[in-house]
């Protein structure tokens, strides 16, 4: 009888093992490369990326490499993944939700029911906007490298006229989220991202690539309040 309970149970395990390994997404392959084998990046996210620069082919002058940032995640996470489209390999880097998206300042920009949080395109939310953007030119912010950023999408359209850009800030270092219990500053609609990361994301990702924010199912404010925002 013992002999068989065993024999049940390692039947068991390989079932459960065999229904797990059929659930697993499969590797995305594009032009004979495996893309992220690590498997970081959400498989729909990474998805609506690789649909997101088929889509603007005519418009991305880069395409060794792509940003992806998991708007679903908590900002604590490192959830802006560089993607190299040449060896498949990801690098993922800490970045900052708007406050506008983050009202409660709890890390989630898609929300429990009830929350008041989610992404938006209009001016003066300070809140994080989704879709595809495309990196531009050469700026300073407050004393930080930083790159202009141009909306692609009509859930980022606005991204010129509200100056979001790709900088860096000392509110999503290790220092500043330790000294702060734990939690990651917030910025005003802009991806923030550590000053010690800068220099490798845009030697990865230069004038002409894309950074796709997503997934689009994320949550957009239907009436946010509109505020200024400094910092």
């Amino acid at each position: 009888m013992r002999l068989i309970a065993v024999l049940c149970a390692c039947f068991a395990l390989a079932g459960l093992a065999s229904s797990a390994a059929s659930q697993a997404p499969s590797p995305v392959v594009r032009a004979g490369v495996t893309l992220d084998p690590q498997g970081l990046i959400p498989a729909p996210l990474l998805d609506e990326a690789l649909a997101s620069l088929n889509a603007h082919q005519g418009q991305v002058t880069f395409t060794d490499a792509i940003g992806v940032v998991d708007l679903s995640a908590d900002s604590f996470q490192k959830r802006f993944y560089v993607l190299d489209l040449k060896t498949g390999a990801v690098s993922a880097y800490r970045v900052s939700n708007g406050k506008g998206s983050d009202p409660d300042h709890n890390g989630l920009i898609d929300p429990a029911p009830g929350k008041r949080n989610g992404v938006s395109n209009a001016k003066n939310t300070q809140a994080t906007s989704s879709g595809a953007f495309l990196m531009a030119e050469n700026r300073t912010h407050n004393g930080w490298a930083a790159r202009g950023l141009d909306g692609l999408d009509p859930s980022n359209s606005n991204a010129r006229a509200r100056q979001i850009l790709v900088h860096g800030a000392s509110y999503v270092t290790d220092a500043w989220i330790k000294e702060h219990g734990g939690v990651v500053g917030r910025s005003c609609g802009c991806f923030a991202l550590p000053p010690q990361d800068l220099a490798a994301v845009f030697a990865m990702l230069p004038r002409g690539a894309l950074i796709y924010a997503g997934p689009a199912s994320v949550r957009t404010l239907v009436d946010p309040p509109q505020f200024d925002c400094t910092g």
